[in-house]
């Protein structure tokens, strides 16, 4: 676990809310949650120009790549995911799933657990559109961790789409 200080606030993090939407109250400390933790590449994608040459060729003279070798050259470094995976479990966080080729790690766990690792506060909002549970200040990971992680979805439930038919 980390102390106090020794985390940073991932940047992006911090979670907008509709006008309307007001606090009813806090999160259940006993909510199961499952959060995914994404992480940065372990190589930089390829370059524009490489693009743009790939591009002008027929596709019949284009090689393509396979997922495998695509997750091997682009995906996380798996130090990163056992990383994340010490993190969680630190705060008895459960890893579902790890997959280096995604570049995720998914959690289980209670919202406590969650809201101490991250360092988020999480409430239940209320808004003309339904209630969701959401986070109130930026999601915090540790110092040693941050240059790894790139986002940390699901602390926040509200729905960003619905269909339209």
């Amino acid at each position: 676990m980390t102390s106090p200080g020794d985390s940073v606030a991932l940047p992006g993090s911090e979670s907008s809310h509709p006008p309307d939407a007001h606090v009813v109250g806090p999160v259940d400390p006993e909510e199961p949650m499952t959060v995914t933790v994404t992480l940065r590449p372990r190589s930089p994608g390829v370059a524009d120009a490489e693009l743009e040459s790939m591009s002008l060729r027929p596709v019949s003279e284009r090689t393509y790549v396979s997922r495998e070798a695509f997750g091997a050259a682009h995906g996380a470094d798996p130090a990163a995911l056992k990383t994340v995976e010490d993190f969680a479990q630190g705060y008895n966080l459960k890893v579902a799933e790890a997959d280096a080729a995604r570049r995720s790690v998914v959690l289980t766990g209670r919202a406590a657990d969650f809201a101490t690792a991250f360092e988020v506060k999480l409430d239940r909002f209320q808004h003309s559109g339904g209630s969701y549970r959401g986070i109130s200040s930026p999601v915090h990971v540790p110092a040693a961790l941050a240059p790894l992680v790139e986002s940390v979805l699901g602390l926040d439930d509200r729905p960003v789409a619905r269909p339209r038919s």
